[in-house]
């Protein structure tokens, strides 16, 4: 396994990233009119690294505040062809 997705729900200790807000647009319910006709699945993770001698490391949840990390947040989005 290559990383622990976080959920607040599940979080544990080896997190590294942490699911902020997920948007399915694949849903039934999801009224397509709003985008167009475009569906996908958007999820937004926040991510901490540190930087030591020019080299990024991610960090896992739980050090973020003592390691004084950076964060960002990015998004993922799936899409279908």
């Amino acid at each position: 396994e290559l990383l622990t997705v976080a959920d607040p729900a599940t979080e544990t200790d080896e997190n590294i990233l942490r699911i902020t807000a997920i948007s399915n647009r694949f849903d039934e319910g999801y009224d397509d009119s709003k985008s167009g006709g475009y569906r996908d699945l958007s999820v937004s993770v926040e991510v901490g690294w540190v930087m030591n001698d020019g080299l990024v490391s991610f960090s896992l949840v739980r050090d973020w505040e003592a390691l004084r990390c950076q964060r960002h947040i990015c998004e993922i989005q799936v899409r279908l062809r």
